[in-house]
């Protein structure tokens, strides 16, 4: 079947516009070409076509026409589709937002609106990255480069500077374009988080810090137990050589008055004599034992008072050595001193008395007839005084000497002349001088004499 197409003549022109300056659209001149064409084609087929060629083309045309209804149904759901897309896109709960290449914003959600605090009419074709703080900007800058320079997906963290000047944190996940000429971005607002994360960090550390701290009392704990386990196992030992040795002047003691007690007639007044003088020498030694001890208990408990204050050296511990050089005398032993007379400590003078007269009576004990006993002082830095106590006597092996201010080693011995010893009184000293902020420590060799040294503070005379 054809149709012959009129002469150009016939049909409208689409050429120069009218005199009224408007020009007649495409779409209008094609639907004027179709109304001249129709009656042509109705006549040209009316008398051509067949009733079966009729029919069939009206098959087609009844085909084409339900085509046509189901694309157009298609096209109203793509746009009902599209309508939804549309809808989710701009209320959706994260912020989305299209970028160019420069980071400016082409297009935004109501989301990404409220992030920056502003309507989207306000944020379009403004630059991004001035919500930027300006600190981060380069991170946001290096986000884009990995987005254009190929790389599938991009994330970063930044903060934005809303209105206000209030900074929030955003976590941005993007994504380029196929043409690379633009990117999509999205938005999470991780403001809380990141401070429920600070939060919890706090928390964290807190609680690590209790842990420690925990961890650190209960190490301290654990050692004043041991410390006090030991305590009292060095004190158990230490009362276990106290009765040993109190048990053995006792023992003397005892068997003396048994002896008196049961043949007191036929003894001599000589041999009477003899053993009142022992009995008085074991009471002595009980008496001095007792003293050291009691003594030592008011120490443990705290009973004793420091009372420092200053006086001259040297005759402070000429008074303390009256006894000592009665004792030394008996031995022919001889006491020297090397103090200055102007020589001025600041102690407790009953606990510095206590420390030189043990000293110097141990010393006595240990050196042997005809011996020789000197006691020193000098003044070894600025407000610190050095007291040395040295003798000739039988000295201490370093065993004894690493033993003996501990309490639960039994380092007693007798003297040159069989003077009774418990070492109570070195242990006392030690305390003595340690309450009044010196130190107190041995030098000695076997066979040559030992020399005691300590420390206490000193005030110099103008």
């Amino acid at each position: 079947m054809t149709v012959r197409k009129p002469k150009p003549s016939s049909l409208p022109s689409a050429e120069a516009p009218s005199g009224n300056g408007n020009r007649v659209s495409a779409k209008n001149l094609l639907r004027s070409k179709a109304e001249v064409l129709l009656p042509l084609g109705k006549n040209k087929l009316s008398t051509q076509l067949s009733e079966s060629e009729s029919l069939k083309l009206m098959h087609e045309l009844q085909v084409h026409q339900v085509e046509l209804e189901m694309q157009n149904d298609e096209l109203a759901n793509s746009r009902a589709i599209a309508l939804n897309y549309s809808e989710l896109y701009d209320f959706a709960p994260s912020g989305y937002f299209t970028l160019s290449r420069e980071a400016e914003i082409i297009d935004l959600n109501f989301s990404a609106a409220k992030i920056l605090d502003k309507h989207r009419s306000q944020l379009i074709n403004n630059r991004f990255d001035f919500f930027i703080s300006i600190g981060i900007r380069s991170i946001f800058k290096r986000f884009l480069e990995e987005l254009f320079s190929g790389k599938e997906k991009a994330n970063c963290e930044i903060s934005l500077l809303v209105s206000g000047s209030s900074a929030i944190d955003v976590y941005l996940t993007g994504i380029a374009a196929q043409n690379k000429d633009k990117c999509f971005i999205s938005a999470f607002d991780i403001t809380e988080h990141n401070k429920s994360m600070m939060e919890i960090a706090k928390l964290n550390s807190e609680l690590l810090r209790q842990n420690e701290e925990k961890a650190r009392r209960e190490e301290e704990l654990k050692i004043k137990n041991q410390e006090l386990q030991a305590a009292n196992a060095e004190k158990d030992k230490f009362f276990s050589i106290i009765a040993h040795d109190l048990r053995g002047p006792f023992s003397g003691f005892l068997g003396l008055t048994e002896l008196m007690a049961e043949g007191l007639p036929g003894f001599s007044s000589d041999e009477i004599q003899q053993m009142a003088f022992l009995m008085k020498k074991s009471a002595a030694n009980i008496y001095h034992l007792l003293g050291n001890l009691l003594e030592w208990s008011r120490l443990q408990r705290g009973l004793i008072n420091i009372i420092p204050s200053s006086f001259f050296l040297r005759q402070k511990i000429a008074e303390s050595l009256i006894l000592v050089i009665d004792a030394a005398s008996k031995k022919r032993i001889t006491v020297n001193y090397e103090i200055s007379d102007d020589l001025i400590a600041y102690a407790d003078e009953n606990m510095l008395e206590g420390t030189v007269r043990n000293l110097a009576m141990n010393a006595v004990k240990f050196t042997y007839t005809g011996g020789r006993i000197t006691v020193s002082a000098k003044s070894i830095a600025h407000n610190v005084i050095e007291i040395s106590v040295r003798d000739t006597g039988i000295g201490m092996n370093k065993n004894m000497i690493a033993n003996l201010f501990n309490l639960n080693v039994n380092t007693k011995r007798e003297g040159t002349e069989g003077e009774y010893s418990t070492g109570m009184g070195l242990i006392l000293c030690k305390d003595f001088i340690k309450m009044n902020g010196g130190e107190l420590w041995v030098e000695s060799e076997e066979g040559k004499g030992t020399t005691f040294y300590f420390t206490v503070p000193s005030k110099l005379t103008n």
